[in-house]
């Protein structure tokens, strides 16, 4: 469990750059770190970069599933 004062990573991944947009309005206003991408190899590109806490992704885009 992380510490109270440490923030929690989400990554948000879509093909579709519509819904990732209207993903960051909605969690613009929470307390968490947000990222968004809108392909699993810039998803895991970022993943090499920093610690993820949750994912949330589509499950079929071009290319990764």
């Amino acid at each position: 469990m992380k510490p109270v004062n440490e923030s929690v990573n989400l990554l948000f991944v879509d093909d579709e750059e519509g819904i990732t947009n209207a993903l960051r309005r909605l969690m613009r206003q929470q307390p968490w770190t947000c990222h968004f991408r809108n392909s699993g190899a810039d998803a895991l590109t970022l993943m090499q970069e920093q610690p993820i806490d949750l994912i949330v992704s589509d499950m079929r885009m071009p290319g990764m599933d």
